[in-house]
């Protein structure tokens, strides 16, 4: 067992393409959906944070311009040295620290001046695009681990186990885009029903993913031979299959916590009705 695992990154044996799971054109549609998901996330992340800087300098300077920007950095990098301290280090020290102060918050103002503006078009935008992005997401990712179940027994482990990065990508990209908006008083009662189905496909997906991500493992554990096509891939990674159990264990703690959420809301709503 010992010198499987050690074997696991080697292997010298062909095995037929498919074009159907590891073809260009395939993980193009996957690598590309995900980097734009998280590119259109950092734009509604930006339109958040212009909204809430605004406010911020409205309620610490009471103003959004340049000259309030400037006053609210000064704030915010205002160092005291007690005069008895700066007595006794050299002149040249001390107007090398003011210079490199004053650069600070010259740089910080600047940086702070692109958050000054809120962006309400853009930031619905945003929203709206991310809600079909984060929903393409989750169909891919439900789709292939599907077709990865049904297909498992014809197919290599090197495909196997790109089904298996598939999924973690649509995934990964999908948590990635909706922190801080997946709960149920972001969306309102006006739109549950579109809260509680996107709810209900993600743990679907999850405990598929679980399932298939530990059948594929034990059957990498159990049948690899670097020799036999179809029974290894190449990999740089020193311990492929025990490395996976950390993503079985992560997606699990998910798992788990979105049934649980799912049945206090449930009580929840009966409580109410008794």
């Amino acid at each position: 067992m010992a010198s499987r695992l050690r074997d696991q990154w080697v292997c010298i044996a062909s095995f037929d393409a498919d074009p159907d799971i590891a073809g260009p054109g395939v993980m193009t549609s996957f690598l590309v959906t995900a980097w734009v998901t998280c590119f259109v996330a950092c734009i509604q992340l930006y339109c958040v944070v212009s909204s809430r800087f605004r406010l911020k300098l409205l309620s610490s300077v009471s103003g959004t311009t340049a000259e309030h920007i400037g006053k609210y950095t000064v704030k915010l990098t205002r160092i005291s040295i007690p005069s008895s301290i700066e007595r006794n280090i050299p002149r040249l020290i001390i107007k090398g620290v003011h210079l490199g102060l004053y650069v600070i918050r010259y740089s910080l103002a600047m940086f702070l001046s692109l958050f000054r503006n809120p962006q309400p078009r853009l930031q619905l935008f945003s929203q709206m695009a991310l809600d079909r992005l984060c929903d393409l997401q989750l169909v891919t990712g439900t789709a292939i681990i599907i077709a990865g179940i049904a297909e498992f027994h014809h197919m290599s482990f090197y495909h196997q186990s790109l089904i298996t990065s598939y999924w973690l990508l649509t995934l990964n990209s999908f948590w990635a885009s909706r922190a801080g908006c997946l709960h149920s008083e972001h969306y309102g009662h006006d739109r549950s029903f579109y809260f509680w189905t996107r709810w209900v496909f993600i743990l679907i997906s999850d405990l598929l993913s679980i399932y298939y991500q530990i059948v594929t493992t034990l059957e990498a554990e159990s049948h690899w031979d670097s020799e036999e096509s179809g029974q290894c891939y190449l990999s740089h990674e020193p311990s492929p299959t025990n490395a996976q159990y950390f993503w079985i264990v992560g997606i699990s703690f998910e798992a788990v916590y979105m049934l649980l959420y799912s049945m206090q809301q449930l009580v929840r709503s009966l409580s109410h009705k008794w």
